[in-house]
């Protein structure tokens, strides 16, 4: 894919990624292609798929994954704590943090390399249930 050096808020960038999106499958003779965007550029390029009918029908227009859990979050009814949101939210920049950490500590021993990386806790909307233990009794 070619670069694009503009804002991506703007209505002819948002076409522009449409008509390139819809050329490679065209180029790869498909009739549909999945092409990925935050929630905001979406609303936009479905805004203009469906003004530009039947040109881009063949795209499926899909939402990042943070977008795509806070949908099922409407949809279900089901807020998160503001703990999980708060991990949600920066988790790109906390694995970011922890690749730079792993860079440099590589750097400073070699054989850090070769030693098991910490595990993180991982927080979602089931993160904050209640298991619930049922006891049975034998008869």
């Amino acid at each position: 894919m070619p670069s694009i050096n503009s804002s991506p808020t703007f209505y002819n960038i948002v076409y522009e990624t449409l008509a390139i999106v819809k050329e490679v499958a065209d180029q790869c003779h498909q009739d549909q292609i999945i092409v990925t965007y935050d929630l905001a550029i979406a609303k936009m390029a479905m805004h203009i798929q469906s003004v530009e009918n039947p040109k881009f029908n063949g795209l499926f227009i899909n939402l990042g994954g943070f977008h795509m859990q806070l949908a099922f979050f409407k949809a279900v009814g089901k807020a998160v704590s503001p703990k999980v949101c708060d991990f949600l939210t920066n988790a790109s920049t906390m694995g970011h943090q922890q690749k730079l950490q792993f860079l440099e500590e590589c750097a400073s021993s070699p054989d850090r390399f070769e030693k098991p990386i910490k595990r993180n806790t991982v927080l979602n909307s089931a993160s904050d249930c209640i298991k619930k233990v049922r006891m049975v009794s034998k008869s």
